[in-house]
């Protein structure tokens, strides 16, 4: 049994390792520990705050904080971090420590963040003048298509007969933007808008799409459907 979970670990790492481009090495983080990490040490500690039980949904992304994590930082280095999730509404990663606190992250000194395959960077939004978290749909030296979340508390009218409660619900919710050197377009995830951006290559892609019944509104879609565009 013990050698499964070797090889299955061994397995892991490798695919982190090809995930993580050019990573010159890659280090497990024990949560306890995540104060002493040097690269980390801007971040803080926090109180969990119960969300209230008369509100559904979540204003974290993923469903619960199993997920695998790998921080790359700008000096090349990659930790795996486990119990993570990102906080939507208050547009920051956190990892739950014990059943009371979560770490929450300072990105400073971290290049981007990977969950579940899927990659997360902080970018400069010149109508807010700050930096906000996204997730990179795609990325290309002349353009990238990104992401980004916001979280909405629903207020729910009470129900007339008092039959039952209508709870309040927090719902998530993705904008799309098109990036071209450091400027942000609002961008809307058509079929059309898409090709244009593709230019000689956009009849390739459409039959790619199509011959592979792949969506233009599906973001794992998507992801194949740039794949193949950068392979033209």
């Amino acid at each position: 049994m013990n050698k499964v979970v070797l090889v299955c670990l061994v397995l892991y790492g490798g695919f982190l390792h090809s995930q993580i481009s050019g990573s010159s090495e890659i280090e497990r983080i024990d949560n306890s520990t995540l104060h002493n990490i040097e690269i980390l040490q801007t971040g803080n500690f926090a109180r969990v705050v119960n969300q209230k039980k008369d509100i559904k949904g979540s204003i974290h992304l993923f469903e619960n904080w199993n997920n695998d994590v790998v921080i790359r930082t700008f000096n090349k280095k990659s930790y795996i971090i486990k119990n993570f999730n990102f906080n939507v509404k208050d547009n920051n990663f956190e990892s739950k420590v014990g059943n009371d606190s979560v770490f929450i992250f300072d990105f400073k000194n971290v290049d981007f963040v990977h969950i579940n395959s899927r990659k997360f960077k902080k970018i400069y939004q010149s109508s807010i003048r700050s930096e906000r978290i996204f997730e990179i749909i795609y990325e290309r030296n002349s353009f990238s298509l990104i992401k980004e979340y916001n979280s909405i508390l629903k207020i729910n009218d009470p129900d007339p007969l008092m039959f039952k409660k209508n709870l309040n619900e927090y719902r998530i919710r993705g904008t799309y933007y098109l990036k071209e050197g450091n400027n942000l377009i609002k961008f809307k995830l058509r079929k059309k808008n898409i090709l244009e951006v593709m230019k000689s290559e956009s009849s390739k892609v459409e039959e790619y799409a199509k011959v592979k019944g792949l969506s233009f509104k599906k973001d794992d879609d998507l992801r194949k459907i740039f794949d193949f565009y950068d392979s033209l």
